[in-house]
């Protein structure tokens, strides 16, 4: 089970915050016809299954897109990672509190 988990995340960190990986059709379509120095709009037709699309690799903002992605995605996934640590911080010091008043 540690394995499973381990791939997953191992593959959800690296589609994001690393070199993306096409292992789906992309949520994005693009024209067909476009010249040189044309604005060109694509269109969502689905939504990517994991991780990032990697057609964001191909748009103006991308690098503006990606860098505040991650800086979001830390603040989030450092908040669930230290909120646990935490909590059982707080139950342990109300028990020993609870415990000393035993004595």
């Amino acid at each position: 089970m540690m394995g499973a988990f381990s791939i997953y995340t191992g593959l959800i960190y690296n589609d994001m915050f690393s070199k993306p990986l096409a292992l789906f059709k992309s949520g994005w379509e693009w024209p067909d016809n476009f010249e040189v120095g044309q604005t060109v709009t694509a269109t969502q037709v689905a939504v990517y299954p994991l991780g990032i699309d990697y057609a964001w690799h191909l748009a103006e903002n991308q690098l503006l897109f990606l860098n505040s992605y991650k800086m979001k995605m830390s603040v989030v996934l450092g908040f669930f990672h230290v909120r646990p640590s935490d909590m059982k911080s707080n139950s342990d010091a109300l028990l020993t509190l609870f415990l000393v008043r035993q004595l």
